[in-house]
């Protein structure tokens, strides 16, 4: 007998005594371990929409879909980490058996629950219409945070709705008027009134910072506007800095107190122009200087230059946190209870702290074409991707970025903070825009909006070439040596650490074969990597390299991470 049949003839009994059968409405709880699966079958009719939700209590899994042939038709894995729901639709293509994996992925020997129940099983929708409103389903509900989405094609808005709460406390629905904060979205703005006063000969985007900015330090090479603008100036990341330095998100973050880091930083990332990394600090400095070369405040430009006349009565930048906001939609992280609120205080705005709605945000769209603010030339040179020293060009213009999805080009700009999510996704060959907002980071800024492209342009996708393919798929399997690591040593790194560009203390402290960074308010567990190099556990590409002096002694340590590198420490 053929040996692969064999090994499938083996493993199908065993495989199906595990499976577990789910009804609608039922909640089934399970406890699951470090690399264990669960699979459960669900019997689904013809052209049925299934949707279900897992939450997640104390444990990260992912959900596998698969079709009554076995074929994999869906993965679902949010970024909500142990802790609250995921998502799980599917739709149906023929009467049978269904079948979910639930599959723990932490990665450490944890063990948690789970909850999982079929909320719905409905018919798909036919027309696109309705089809967008059922991707939508999981937040079609008075208990839950949703979104307000909004559709534009061929310069007309032909759908826009909303779904779920504003205000779970008061049970408030999204409305067409609820405000929300669409993060990083702000850096249109900024980015066009950059050029709304170059326009006017006020500046250009070949200045040097420091003409305007004199507090950003004289890092030994110019960084221009339009380094700022196009993540290309080396600048350190802000939010990572304020990270270090202990801040949490319920903070209070003014453009003075990001401006005084700023002013404390002694290197950059890289030479200006050497390469594109996001940050934004550059934007943080833009909207600073709109204020500073326009003589009012980056919220009154903006308001009297680009939403006033262009009627977003709903949209203003916050500039300080105390101002109330009528009909704001609260966000919402998800727990293993429900949710729980995001508290946001942040009052710098440039790379965030945008305020508006759906129905003033598609007018902003709307504009790219209309042109009632702004001309034709601005538009063009926000679109126009960065080049790099080295003539290399980058993926990103002037807050606006340029993509493929399935063989379309795309032009747009995503965002999140705090538990806030939104997406501009313009597809300029289609005449199509998507626009989308919410209140809680389950409703995915990049999956939700693909998902609604899908619907309307299934047809025109362009298939993936084999080597395309290939490489997506590609796994590269990075294979560590072992160093032996001399527990002994560590006593050597005990003591207290001292940054002056962060203006903050760390403190080393020594249990048995662990050491861990302390700080009030940012605990970090580290793991080993080599003599003196530790890796930060849970922080992205974060690790810390110990320097010592000729005499081997160890007089401090130098901290990098993503978007911050080479945070220099002295030990006290």
């Amino acid at each position: 007998m053929n040996r692969i049949i064999l090994s499938i003839l083996l493993i199908i009994p065993i495989y199906a005594s595990t499976q577990t059968a789910l009804k609608l409405h039922d909640t089934i709880s399970k406890k699951i371990s470090s690399n264990k699966n669960h699979d459960y079958t669900l019997v689904l009719e013809d052209n049925q929409l299934a949707f279900l939700i897992l939450n997640q209590i104390g444990v990260d899994v992912a959900i596998t879909a698969f079709d009554t042939d076995g074929k994999k038709i869906g993965e679902f894995d949010s970024p909500n980490g142990r802790f609250g729901p995921e998502m799980i639709s599917i739709t149906s293509t023929e009467k049978g058996v269904y079948r979910f994996r639930v599959a723990s992925i932490d990665p450490k020997e944890i063990q948690g629950e789970y909850k999982l129940s079929v909320q719905k099983i409905v018919e798909k929708a036919s027309s696109p219409f309705e089809q967008v409103d059922q991707v939508f389903l999981p937040w079609d509900n008075a208990n839950t945070p949703g979104a307000a989405v909004a559709i534009i094609k061929n310069d007309s808005i032909i759908y826009q709705k909303t779904f779920g709460s504003a205000n779970l406390e008061y049970n408030l629905p999204i409305t067409e008027k609820s405000v929300f904060i669409p993060g990083s979205v702000a850096k249109q703005f900024t980015a066009f009134s950059i050029l709304l006063l170059e326009q006017e000969g006020k500046l250009s985007l070949d200045d040097d910072i420091r003409k305007y900015i004199p507090e950003v330090p004289d890092f030994g090479h110019i960084i221009t506007l339009k380094h700022l603008a196009n993540h290309t100036s080396g600048l350190r990341e802000e939010a990572v800095l304020a990270a270090l330095m202990g801040w949490l998100e319920s903070d209070v973050v003014t453009t003075e107190q990001l401006l005084k880091i700023i002013s404390k930083q002694k290197a950059l990332n890289f030479i200006p122009g050497e390469q594109y990394m996001y940050c934004n600090t550059g934007y943080t400095l833009l909207a600073e200087v709109v204020a500073r070369v326009s003589g009012t405040s980056f919220a009154t430009f903006t308001k009297e230059n680009i939403f006033e006349p262009l009627t977003m009565v709903n949209s203003e930048f916050l500039d300080d946190h105390r101002l109330i906001v009528k009909n704001k939609a609260y966000a919402y992280y998800p727990s293993g209870n429900g949710f729980v609120k995001s508290v946001l205080n942040e009052a710098a705005p440039g790379s965030s702290g945008l305020l508006t709605t759906i129905a003033d945000l598609s007018l902003w769209v709307l504009n790219f074409k209309r042109l009632d603010v702004g001309t034709e030339a601005i538009f063009k040179k926000m679109g126009t991707v960065g080049t790099l020293n080295n003539g290399e060009k980058t993926n990103y213009g002037l807050a606006l970025e340029r993509s493929n999805y399935k063989g379309l080009p795309e032009i747009g700009h995503g965002g999140a903070i705090g538990g806030y999510r939104a997406r501009i996704a313009t597809f300029p060959e289609q005449d199509f825009a998507v626009i989308m907002m919410a209140n809680t980071p389950s409703v995915h800024p990049i999956n939700i909006p693909n998902q609604i492209i899908d619907i309307f342009f299934k047809d025109d996708f362009i298939p993936e070439t084999k080597q395309e393919k290939a490489n997506e798929e590609k796994i590269v399997e990075a294979i560590k040596n072992e160093a032996h690591i001399d527990y002994s040593a560590f006593e050597n790194y005990v003591g207290r650490y001292y940054s002056e560009e962060l203006l903050t203390e760390y403190e080393f402290i020594r249990q048995d074969d662990t050491l861990t960074l302390t700080h009030p308010r940012v605990p970090m567990n580290l793991a080993a990597q080599s003599k003196d190099v530790f890796e930060v556990v849970g922080w992205p590409e974060a690790e810390i390299t110990f320097v010592r002096d000729a005499k081997n002694k160890i007089i401090g340590f130098s901290f990098s991470m993503i978007n911050v590198k080479n945070i220099e420490f002295s030990k006290l």
